[in-house]
């Protein structure tokens, strides 16, 4: 808007001039609420776009079936244990987990985009239906063993809340939630 309509706009929008006009109510400013209501109209497209994202996120999910994926885990329980609690920390323990992040990351181990010399072989013979199913019976699991030990919660607490700078460790909270169970809308564990 250059000077001059800048100039126009405030005599307009003035209470002298609005007020002989439209009985004592100032002038509407019409950039101003086109402004107002374009950033309004973006705000509920961002807000539907969302909504529509995370619910067709969760409807691709719901294909998986977590019996059918009980009975494909067979080969899984030598590493991330029974009900996908690892019994080692060298594995990760899968019970309970996003299904969306399982079947993320089953889809990169399964077309090399992400690289593990046991998982890249197991993952290529999977279909999207067996990553559907293996991810739902995951995601349906209770997580169990590896407890902290408790003479360590507050250090760990610490962490969780505000990371370490010096390490240059971010704090877990802002990825996993205020209770660890993470972000599922932004597919973070």
């Amino acid at each position: 808007m250059g000077l001059g309509c800048k100039r126009l706009s405030l005599v307009y929008n003035s209470a002298l001039a609005g007020g002989a006009l439209q009985g004592n109510k100032a002038a509407p400013d019409y950039w101003g609420d086109r402004i107002a209501m374009r950033t309004r109209a973006q705000t509920w497209v961002g807000v539907i776009a969302l909504i529509a994202g995370v619910t067709a996120g969760s409807t691709a999910l719901a294909d998986g079936d977590a019996e059918a994926g009980a009975t494909k885990a067979g080969v899984c329980l030598a590493c991330h244990g029974l009900n996908g609690n690892s019994t080692t920390a060298e594995w990760p323990s899968l019970a309970s987990q996003h299904a969306a992040y399982i079947s993320e990351q089953l889809k990169y181990f399964r077309g090399n985009t992400r690289v593990n010399p046991v998982m890249t072989p197991l993952a290529a013979g999977l279909s999207d239906q067996d990553i559907a199913d293996l991810s739902a019976y995951y995601e349906k699991q209770k997580p169990t063993g590896l407890e902290a030990d408790p003479s360590y919660w507050e250090a760990g607490q610490k962490l969780y809340r505000s990371g370490d700078a010096l390490k240059n460790i971010p704090a877990c909270i802002a990825c996993h939630g205020p209770v660890g169970r993470g972000n599922a809308a932004a597919r973070y564990p």
